[in-house]
């Protein structure tokens, strides 16, 4: 009998023939290549899709996402995801990621190819040529030896072109934010403002992230306090020009000429700018080399495999990002995190107004974040059943203005890492605290070691009891009988104490209570209450 897919992706953009070959050699993969699909025909492939994989041509929007399900994970084979609602994916659970390094290296390039071609007029002396003319006088270029690069935004790709510059013997420049001095000057430029970047530039190169911020950032005011004669290149983003303020600088001579890949509508169209002569253009091809292509085609289908078949979130924008390093060694902890959400869900009085996640010891050293989010998971689908995973888990929470605090501890716990989960609810909070327990003699396991400040060691497994007491002779006697009869199984039984005469018991079974097995628990003279907990 033939075994279906475990998962379906659909690839509605370009990619190199390697990374659709990635999918097509898994057995479990069943892949919908369909590079130039309308929107109406992604809909219907998207009904049972687990995996959409995009370029720059598919717009993700939230109609998009409604008509989808299933989807768990959202690919965009390049670094930009401004043609994805990452809100409404977040909303919705889904996580998206990207390549941000694949194509640096071909981006950096091609901003430097421009960068030549603009100072030399290489495109329009080949133009003239091909018109059997020799006008060699006309072509007169400039040098960038010694010339004054102004580089907006050090990211990965700003920080190659500043190191090809440099090369060429340029003075560079560089604004960026959130760079530091001391990095600029390990990198050898020079970290100056927006107000000294566009003064003192020969020429001005973009390389900015897309937000509400940088949106049209070289705008008329900008442009006018640049200095006359500047050249500018922009192989980032098209909307970080304002186009008719170029336009109208261009024609006045204040900017002499600039290379442009990326625009604000693209395909460019009937745009001024084609009919400029100091204007060198390319059709957004930063990216497009084969190495590049290759990179970040089977990239981003690796990583959506990994995420489908084991849970490794790598470069994802919406969601704390884990390498395959920091997954093995997080695994454990998001597994006892999530547990130990929904085990203190289960125990704490309704609605809980705030939730604390506190790392002890080595687990201070790892990547909390994610663990935080597992915890909040846990605890929020005891609630909600259906609609929450681990990316949309702190939205929801943040709807249902449940605080969430994160923090860390130096305290020693007598155990090499430590998690705490305390919820502050109608009746007053409550603290968990769980390990992640090693043995040579069996499997990893995941425990709690500590119930409302009381020691207890009991492993967190799918079926268990929370038993509160009068610590009186023959009431574990009473438990075991009344479960016998109800042919449970008792896998283990933990004791804990609370003073000296009331006692907390938790209880691992091999199946569920039923309601009326658990009231005849909570009939025993001396239980002052009972829970039943699944994990």
């Amino acid at each position: 009998m033939t075994t279906l897919p475990n998962f379906k992706v659909v690839v509605a953009d370009g990619i190199s023939t390697q990374g659709v070959d990635f999918f097509k050699e898994k057995n479990d993969v069943q892949v919908i290549f369909e590079p130039k699909c309308t929107p109406e025909e992604l809909k219907v492939y998207l009904q049972d899709a687990d995996a959409l994989v995009v370029r720059s041509r598919t717009k993700v929007t939230r109609d998009i996402l409604d008509s989808a399900p299933n989807l768990k994970v959202i690919g965009r084979a390049g670094a930009g995801v401004d043609n994805i609602d990452t809100k409404a994916a977040t909303e919705k659970g889904v996580v998206v990621m990207n390549t941000p390094g694949s194509n640096t290296i071909s981006a950096a390039e091609h901003a430097m190819g421009m960068l030549l071609s603009m100072m030399r007029q290489i495109p329009q002396a080949h133009a003239s040529m091909q018109e059997k003319k020799w006008e060699k006088s006309r072509f007169m270029g400039d040098e960038l030896f010694e010339k004054k690069l102004g580089i907006l935004g050090l990211g990965r790709i700003g920080r190659e072109v500043a190191k090809r510059a440099q090369a060429f013997g340029m003075n560079v420049l560089a604004y960026d934010p959130f760079l530091t001095q001391e990095t600029a000057m390990d990198l050898g430029v020079k970290l100056v403002g927006v107000k000294e970047i566009l003064s003192q530039s020969d020429i001005l190169t973009l390389h900015m992230s897309l937000t509400e911020e940088t949106h049209h950032f070289l705008n008329e005011e900008r442009l006018s306090q640049c200095q006359a004669g500047v050249k500018i290149v922009n192989c980032g983003r098209g909307e970080l020009v304002d186009e008719k303020a170029l336009v109208k600088a261009l024609q006045s001579g204040h900017v002499a000429a600039c290379a442009l890949d990326v625009f604000e509508q693209e395909p460019l169209g009937d745009s001024p700018l084609l009919s400029l002569n100091r204007v060198t253009t390319t059709p957004h091809l930063a990216a497009s080399t084969l190495e590049a292509q290759v990179r970040v085609g089977v990239g981003i289908c690796k990583q959506i495999f990994d995420f489908l078949s084991q849970g490794i979130i790598l470069n994802a924008v919406n969601f704390p990002s884990l390498s395959v390093t920091e997954y093995k060694k997080l695994s454990p902890y998001l597994k006892l995190a999530e547990a130990m959400g929904s085990f203190s869900a289960q125990i704490s009085s309704p609605p809980v107004q705030e939730i604390e996640v506190c790392s002890f010891g080595g687990l201070t050293q790892a990547n909390s974040k994610p663990v935080t989010t597992a915890a909040l998971f846990g605890f929020l689908k005891v609630f909600l059943k259906e609609g929450v995973n681990i990316v949309n888990a702190r939205h929801i929470a943040e709807e249902r203005a449940i605080q969430l605090k994160e923090t860390e501890s130096s305290e020693k716990r007598g155990y090499p890492s430590v998690l705490r989960i305390t919820t502050q609810g109608q009746e007053g909070s409550i603290a968990v605290e769980g390990i992640v327990h090693y043995s040579e003699q069996t499997e990893t396991d995941i425990r709690i070691i500590s119930l409302e400040g009381n020691p207890i060691e009991v492993p967190l497994s799918a079926h268990m009891l929370l038993l509160n007491n009068k610590d009186v002779p023959g009431v574990i006697g009473q438990i075991g009988t009344v479960l016998g009869n109800a042919q449970i199984n008792i896998a283990n039984f933990s004791l804990g104490r609370r003073g000296t005469s009331d006692a907390v018991a938790v209880l691992n079974i091999d199946n569920s209570c039923s309601e009326s097995t658990l009231q005849e628990l909570r009939n025993i003279e001396a239980i002052t209450s009972v829970r039943s907990i699944e994990i």
